[in-house]
């Protein structure tokens, strides 16, 4: 009785270290914001005196931080949308084998691998309108002088950033799209074509309908993660022109880290992660109703 015992607290034993890190790394810090979210920490005054959900009131208030959040959700949509297209078109291209189909799979995946403040300074300067070279193609594409001030201007941040976040992110979508066609059975493709179905209608009739669940998962991982797009903003335009490109989590890290408004910082990050939670709840419902779960 005592082995068997033994036995099963043994694993737990194991396990422990590594939820106490994760507990200190995680549930600490967010028990902590929640406690400081009920407090007026603020650098202007002495103490921390406790003002209830005023902080709470304040952001719904705030009319920068749902501007913030509007940017936020209008890149994600426009770089998500384009990314999965994208990724998609390459998927049912890398799915089928071709001469040099390794070397260019490295070189597709290539852009994922880096980081992201990289790849937002590197953009940087391709996106220059003086020595940039996105202007000297353009120039030598349309035949006549392209000087566009791609940073300066808001719609032409707005498509840098996308573009930019495209580059990057793609390749995830793709890889995750490519696992999910390779699994798929071919002998239910053969079938197809003996009765004698397109390529669109395979597309169509089979190949969407049991893709559902991995292009579900594809865009609800790269959903979240573009919800958090900071590095690029910061490397590209911070937020510029004005705050016209300023996202939540960058105006998020300025309350936070430069006006030092630390209560407000975290009842705004609660607020955010609740209505995060809320979206994250409605679309694993969703896919369970598409797996039939």
């Amino acid at each position: 009785m005592i082995r068997l015992k033994s036995k099963k607290t043994l694993p737990l034993l194991f396990v422990l270290p590594t939820m106490g890190i994760l507990s200190f790394v995680t549930i600490f810090p967010f028990i902590y914001a929640f406690v400081l979210s009920f407090f007026q920490w603020d650098y202007q005054i002495m103490g921390r005196p406790f003002i209830g959900i005023q902080n709470y009131l304040n952001v719904f208030q705030d009319g920068r931080y749902f501007s913030a959040l509007g940017t936020t959700v209008i890149i994600l949509s426009a770089a998500l949308g384009l990314e999965f297209m994208l990724g998609l078109a390459l998927a049912l291209i890398f799915v089928e084998e071709f001469k040099g189909r390794n070397a260019a799979l490295v070189m597709v995946v290539l852009p994922v691998m880096m980081l992201p403040i990289v790849v937002g300074y590197t953009w940087k300067l391709l996106w220059n309108d003086q020595y940039g070279p996105i202007n000297h193609i353009l120039t030598g594409l349309l035949g006549k002088e392209i000087n566009i001030l791609w940073l300066a201007k808001t719609p032409t941040a707005f498509i840098s950033i996308i573009v930019t976040d495209l580059w990057e992110w793609t390749p995830f979508i793709f890889l995750i799209l490519l696992a999910g066609l390779t699994s798929l059975s071919p002998e239910i493709y053969e079938a197809a074509a003996i009765d004698g179905a397109s390529p669109w209608a395979r597309f169509r009739s089979i190949t969407l309908p049991l893709m559902r669940p991995v292009i579900g998962v594809a865009l609800l991982f790269r959903g979240l993660e573009s919800f958090k797009i900071f590095d690029i903003i910061v490397a590209l335009t911070q937020g510029a022109p004005g705050t016209s490109t300023e996202t939540i989590s960058l105006y998020l890290y300025r309350i936070g880290f430069q006006y030092f408004r630390m209560g407000y910082a975290s009842a705004a990050n609660i607020v955010l992660l609740v209505a995060v939670g809320c979206f994250l709840v409605v679309a694993v419902r969703l896919l369970r109703i598409e797996r039939g779960g």
